[in-house]
């Protein structure tokens, strides 16, 4: 089967005044149509700089990236983009915010009113529809900025630490229903994250990248035994202590 996205021996340096500063060394990966891939390594080895990569902000040195078979640069495919804050306009309620994506591409706000309220239904968000971001807890707000993502109707969704601003538990919860979203919406997303744990609960695959310049240091496929598992419940799995303690080896060789 092709692959929604794959990457061949991709290298990237940023320049600055002080030189060429090496970013990324020959990745190369592939990712199925509806995967849920995770990103862990140490801190500035380049987790971001792959999604920036494919969302197009920044142009690879070397190496080729394609998606659904093309080169990324020649592919008009829509991507969502979800990062740590979740940038809900203040003086715009929810409905309006979710709305903001199809108001900016000129699309039929009609047809994405629509869409958006049957979407807040559905995660029951209803009842906040016409609320300001002030209003809603921060749990609530996240799940506001991934429905205003998903509007978009994007081919693949970038999560960057997405839920590292929430205290634990909030983080959890979210997490739990964020991703079960992803699952319902056959949603093919990518997550970057400093969380061992939650990279383990949420993804189907997991890389571990080096530190900078850094490469793949290994590739982790997840398998539990029980199919159809929430991430809550995958923690209390055998399986789960089993790849952390090998994921945590590989991490801690990575930044050693």
């Amino acid at each position: 089967m092709q692959p929604l996205l794959s990457f061949s021996d991709v290298c990237y340096s940023y320049h600055t005044l002080k030189g060429e500063i090496p970013a990324i060394r020959n990745i190369t990966f592939s990712l199925q149509e509806q995967e849920f891939l995770a990103l862990v390594g140490p801190s500035g080895c380049g987790k971001s700089t792959l999604l920036n990569l494919i969302a197009g902000l920044l142009e690879p040195d070397s190496g080729q990236i394609l998606y659904q078979g093309k080169p990324l640069s020649l592919c008009s495919f829509s991507t969502g983009y979800m990062l740590q804050k979740d940038h809900l306009l203040g003086w715009r309620t929810v409905l309006d915010n979710i709305l903001l994506g199809p108001e900016i591409r000129g699309v039929s706000i009609a047809a994405a009113r629509k869409e958006a309220l049957k979407m807040l239904e559905k995660y029951q968000l209803a009842d906040y529809a016409n609320a300001f971001p002030d209003q809603l807890s921060g749990g609530m707000r996240q799940r506001v900025a991934l429905i205003r993502t998903m509007i978009n109707a994007p081919g693949l969704l970038l999560l960057d630490e997405p839920f590292s601003a929430l205290d634990y538990q909030t983080r959890l919860d979210v997490g739990n229903d964020i991703c079960q979203i992803i699952r319902q919406e056959k949603k093919t997303a990518i997550l970057v994250t400093h969380d061992l744990s939650e990279a383990i609960s949420l993804a189907d695959h997991i890389l571990v990248l080096s530190k900078a310049p850094s490469h793949i240091a290994f590739d982790c496929p997840l398998k539990f035994g029980i199919s159809d598992l929430t991430p809550l419940d995958k923690r209390s799995q055998p399986e789960f202590q089993t790849y952390f303690n090998i994921l945590w080896r590989h991490l801690h060789e990575t930044d050693g």
